[in-house]
């Protein structure tokens, strides 16, 4: 029985391997055993890595024009790698965990530097400088494919349970937008929810020492180019614009600084509006974020009061209503 997969990085490439129990006269034996072998390409050096977390997708298809739909490529064995090569090139390969195969890969040249990754759903993000223009970059890409089998709830279940490995992966359409940031960036990560219903927002962590939770709808993918359409507006989707709008309304720390963090943690609430972040390193921060408001809580100035009285009134009218159909039903009767 396979218990778990586990992978081991170096500058250069990434090993994976399963551990088994074996049952014998003895008890229970663990064994491992490579299952496939990730060598980067020649003169680059993995810098990040990130893997895809275990939450549930209530959403499984992207929406599109003349009602065409793309389905998320949600792979529980997913992984991210950020790269930087030697001719200042940074590479970012998305890896099937099952199989060790490539499933997209993208480069980045006149750049370097790559500061942080952030792999969630069917959604990556990463930043890196850009030395041509001497700018900061933020990427933010949907992966999609053309059928739904990557997240078939079996297929998902068989892959887990070790059951079939991914041989030959399906197309997958990778759908990027590139951001210019007036802040330098250090670190990111996505804000998770408890049912996978709550929209996942973008965290960035600046070089000045400040959190801040981008809303999705401003990095969005299909954000269009030129003016949007009506159909686009319907759906809320605003026209693309390059730099990355940061405001002071969306920084987590508020007018806390940071200083030497290596982390960032995001864990589901139990509510589903609700999200957890813990910064760690020399300081450690916890802050509670909303990425869709509260929508699923009462406010704190809500009359529950007014509430109990009007659900009272409501079961004394019901009840008297009862009453009166019940006579009059009696009353037909022996008329």
């Amino acid at each position: 029985t396979t218990l778990f997969r586990s992978h081991r990085r170096s500058e250069s490439e990434m090993q994976a391997y399963a551990v088994d129990a074996v049952s014998s006269n003895n008890g229970i034996k663990l064994s491992s055993r490579p299952l496939w072998n990730y060598v980067a390409p020649q003169g680059a050096r993995i810098l990040k890595h990130a893997s895809m977390p275990a939450d549930p997708v209530a959403w499984a298809g992207i929406p599109l024009e003349a009602g065409r739909v793309l389905f998320k490529y949600i792979n529980p064995n997913a992984i991210a790698l950020l790269l930087e090569s030697q001719e200042s090139t940074v590479l970012m390969h998305i890896l099937d965990g099952a199989s060790g195969s490539v499933v997209h890969a993208v480069e980045h040249a006149e750049s370097e530097r790559p500061s942080c990754l952030a792999l969630s759903q069917s959604s990556v993000t990463y930043a890196f400088w850009n030395s041509r223009q001497h700018r900061q970059e933020v990427v933010f890409a949907d992966m999609a494919t053309d059928s739904p089998t990557s997240w078939s709830p079996i297929a998902v279940f068989k892959l887990l349970t070790g059951r079939i490995q991914y041989n030959e992966n399906p197309g997958v359409h990778f759908r990027p937008l590139t951001f210019v940031s007036n802040f330098g960036i250090s670190n990111c990560a996505m804000t998770r929810s408890k049912l996978g219903i709550t929209t996942q927002n973008p965290m960035y962590e600046l070089t000045g020492g400040q959190l801040v939770s981008l809303p999705r709808r401003y990095v969005e993918s299909l954000r269009p180019v030129g003016q949007p359409t009506a159909s686009e507006k319907e759906k809320g989707y605003e026209q693309y614009h390059p730099v990355l709008p940061i405001h002071p309304t969306q920084m987590v720390t508020y007018n806390q600084t940071l200083l030497d963090t290596k982390d960032i943690l995001t864990f589901p609430e139990h509510r589903e509006s609700g999200c957890l972040a813990v910064v760690t390193g020399l300081d450690l921060f916890w802050a509670q974020t909303s990425p869709a408001k509260h929508f699923d809580s009462l406010k704190h100035d809500f009359s529950k009061g007014a509430l109990l009285i009007a659900t009272v009134g409501l079961g004394f009218v019901n009840f008297a209503l009862k009453l009166f159909v019940d006579k009059a039903d009696l009353k037909a009767v022996w008329a």
